[in-house]
């Protein structure tokens, strides 16, 4: 708890079931919170109030923001445990104020309602522990009464007595009712803060949400431009390879028709220059029998002759 002389006092109140050696503590923002740092956090009281089992009076300044978590400390204030919730916010009026918090809880409505349940509760507490305080205070009056004979007589006197604690437990029910009136009011106000704030929660959330949906569609348009570019550029580049493909085949074939062509007109060549010389050799023979005719015909008319010759001679004889 604060030591520090301070213009109010908050009571806080939570409900946490620790182990054996371990504290629930709490720490916030302020310096006398330790300013986050769980070795200076306010260790709690383990006291059960309702259903509450952890408090701590502090003393800080009027009108003070306070942002604060609860926390489970050990012997040495080493951190074992962070409440699961986000930071809770506390706006501080200028008048002693109570607060009852559930352990983690981010429902603003149930904790409220949860509140209320505790005030309900800790209000009859105290009325009780009122009427128990009245009634001893009566019953010691009696005792002294009856233990002092000049009092046993002085009715007046105790029912004054009576009547003065009965105006003090009225007077301590009515300040008990006035704070818890202003308790509830103060709870209307801070649900409808809390409204309001979950209200612009959402319309940022919604905000940002779009956002990311603009940007999601940006970046989807984005890839499906990038892919249908890269598409295209991938069709382009199978189209030119097709026809450099298609080409080359096409210049295969050409040189393959060339080649053929080629052969084709080395093999007609081959067989005209075979046929040429066949029809040489063919003339050639036809030449050399001419000639062998011719020369045997001549043989044969010489022959002849001298045949014809010889003839005449016997017959000239």
């Amino acid at each position: 708890m604060d030591k520090h002389v301070a213009d109010i006092k908050l009571t806080f109140l939570v409900h946490f079931n620790t182990a054996v050696g371990q504290t629930v503590s709490i720490t916030g923002n302020l310096p006398s919170f330790g300013e986050w740092d769980p070795k200076f956090s306010i260790r709690m009281e383990y006291k059960e109030i309702g259903d509450t089992n952890w408090r701590a009076i502090v003393s800080i300044p009027k009108n003070t923001f306070l942002e604060y978590k609860y926390l489970v400390v050990d012997d040495v204030g080493n951190a074992l445990r962070w409440e699961p919730r986000p930071n809770r916010e506390l706006q501080v009026g200028g008048e002693d104020t109570s607060v009852l918090d559930m352990w983690g809880v981010e429902d603003y409505e149930e904790e409220s309602r949860r509140n209320e349940e505790m005030r309900a509760k800790i209000f009859e507490e105290e009325l009780l522990e009122l009427e128990r305080e009245r009634q001893k205070k009566v019953e010691d009056m009696k005792k002294k009464m009856d233990d002092d004979p000049k009092r046993t007589t002085d009715h007046k006197k105790k029912k004054e007595e009576e009547e003065r604690l009965e105006r003090e437990r009225q007077e301590k029910k009515k300040e008990i009712e006035e704070e818890r009136m202003k308790a509830e009011e103060e709870r209307k106000q801070k649900l409808e803060e809390l409204r309001l704030k979950e209200e612009e929660r959402k319309k940022q959330m919604e905000e940002e949400r779009r956002k990311i949906e603009e940007e999601r569609e940006r970046v989807r348009l984005e890839r499906t431009k990038r892919l249908e570019e890269k598409r295209k550029k991938l069709e382009e580049e199978k189209r030119r390879k097709e026809e450099e493909q298609r080409r080359k085949e096409e210049e295969a074939e050409e040189e393959e028709e060339r080649k053929k062509e080629e052969e084709e007109e080395k093999k007609r060549k081959e067989e005209e220059e075979r046929r040429r010389k066949e029809e040489e050799e063919r003339r050639r023979k036809e030449d050399e029998e001419r000639e062998r005719d011719r020369k045997r015909k001549e043989a044969v008319s010489y022959t002849h002759l001298r045949a014809h010759e010889t003839k005449a001679n016997l017959v000239c004889r």
